[in-house]
């Protein structure tokens, strides 16, 4: 009774406590035989409170058709739908094979109605390609295509589609990958095949990317063995020139266990793992190097300019960047030693959060990353370019990888003055702005 009342009070939903504080005080009861779980969801009118409780009880055995069978009986205002819907997404996201519960289609026609938000539109769309709705994917499917419609409607549709993979797809994606603009979810949708296919299409079209999507390009060539050797070939003729190719994904290509792809890399690469002798000498040299005098001369604003280009994509510094890696803004940056033992030899010491794992799909993907969250249903696994929400029983192989993901041979991959600025930009206690 308590709980039921405070989640009433719509103008706690923005406090940054109340809607967790009351999630943690509720959550025991997901799945409550009596069902007060579903009574205190249809008084709340606290979403984020909603669609934690949602995504819970749709987490449990039987869950999914409990929760849909509720919202077709129950009349609920539109943010109480929209929040017991994002719940609902949240626990089927990844999960494949899902049967469409029987009462979904009441609930789909109020969700996908006219005067439904697009927020509620879109949660609605995805639950219904999850379940496996052949008009809505062809309807979706049509609107990304359509060549007269707004590339942000195209656009807003093929985000949909890719989300649950569907052979269907992959031809259309192949032809839309030419296009800048519907690049970035083409390509995270091919990655979800195998069709032999896809990779000439992702080469042909990669002149034409732009350099975030190449990154996405090259992590899909190198997921798959048949779509490696095409990567590899693409590196020899220079259509794909070598030094787009990280560190980093040159190893995973390694990992693939096909010696003849193996053997390609260290022809192009040379040696892509360095002895821990290696990595002292080469430490040594840059202290060297890198003496105080030299980085007071440092160009910072050219050292924020490599951060965004070379260490953004993972780490965040001064807020700046992503949370893949550990934040560097509180870390030891200004002793050059601690910068060279994690930047030489990124593997020596990972915390726990960021260990890396090997993810080989059933259909040949090799996926390496950091694991935020897993499940008894799904793995979801963020890569430098993706976060990837895989089914467990889609998953070969699962465990964690022998190196880091942080790249080695970055500093190596500078020129002098380039590792001098990076350095003085990293070693710096504010940010610097950027050149205009």
């Amino acid at each position: 009774a308590v709980a039921a009342e405070l989640l009433s009070h719509g103008d706690d939903a923005g406090d940054r406590q109340i809607p967790l504080m009351l999630w943690y005080g509720i959550s025991p009861l997901a799945g409550d035989a009596d069902g007060r779980d579903l009574a205190l969801l249809g008084v709340s009118q606290i979403p984020l409170t909603s669609s934690l409780l949602s995504r819970r009880i749709a987490s449990l055995d039987g869950g999914v058709d409990r929760l849909v069978n509720w919202l077709a009986t129950h009349e609920t205002d539109a943010a109480a739908l929209n929040g017991a819907l994002l719940g609902l997404r949240d626990a089927v996201e990844g999960r494949r094979g899902l049967a469409m519960p029987a009462a979904w289609p009441p609930v789909a026609a109020r969700a996908l109605a006219d005067d439904a938000s697009a927020e509620t539109r879109a949660t609605a769309q995805y639950l219904a390609l999850a379940f496996g709705d052949e008009q809505v994917f062809f309807a979706l499917q049509l609107q990304a295509g359509d060549e007269s419609r707004a590339v942000e409607q195209r656009l807003a549709a093929l985000e949909l589609l890719v989300q649950v993979p569907n052979p269907k797809l992959v031809p259309m994606l192949q032809h839309v990958v030419r296009n800048p603009a519907l690049a970035g979810p083409a390509l995270r949708g091919m990655a979800a095949s195998s069709d032999p296919q896809s990779a000439a299409a992702i080469i042909a079209a990669y002149p034409q990317l732009m350099p975030a999507q190449r990154d996405e390009a090259i992590a899909t060539l190198a997921a798959r063995p048949h779509f490696a050797t095409a990567l590899l070939e693409a590196i020899a003729t220079n259509t794909i020139p070598a030094k787009d190719v990280p560190a980093y994904t040159a190893r995973q290509m390694l990992d693939l266990g096909d010696e003849s792809i193996a053997e390609r890399v260290r022809e192009l690469w040379g040696h892509v793992r360095t002895s821990p002798a290696e990595k002292q000498t080469t430490m040594a040299a840059y202290r060297t190097e890198l003496s105080i005098d030299s980085l007071t001369n440092s160009d910072l604003k050219s050292g924020r300019a490599l951060f965004q280009k070379k260490c953004a994509q993972c780490h965040k510094l001064y807020g700046e960047g992503a949370s893949i890696g550990p934040d560097l803004t509180g870390s030891q940056r200004t002793s050059l030693d601690y910068l060279l033992q994690h930047v030489v030899d990124p593997g020596a010491v990972v915390p726990n959060e960021y260990k890396v794992f090997t993810l080989l799909t059933n259909d040949g993907r090799l996926v390496q990353g950091v694991v935020p969250e897993q499940n008894d249903q799904v793995v979801v696994i963020q890569t430098p370019t993706e976060r990837i929400v895989i089914d467990r029983s889609e998953i070969d192989v699962f465990e964690p990888a022998s190196l880091s993901m942080m790249p080695e041979g970055l500093l190596e991959s500078l020129s002098p003055a380039e590792r001098r600025d990076l350095v003085g930009y990293l070693s710096t206690p504010s940010a610097t702005p950027l050149r205009e």
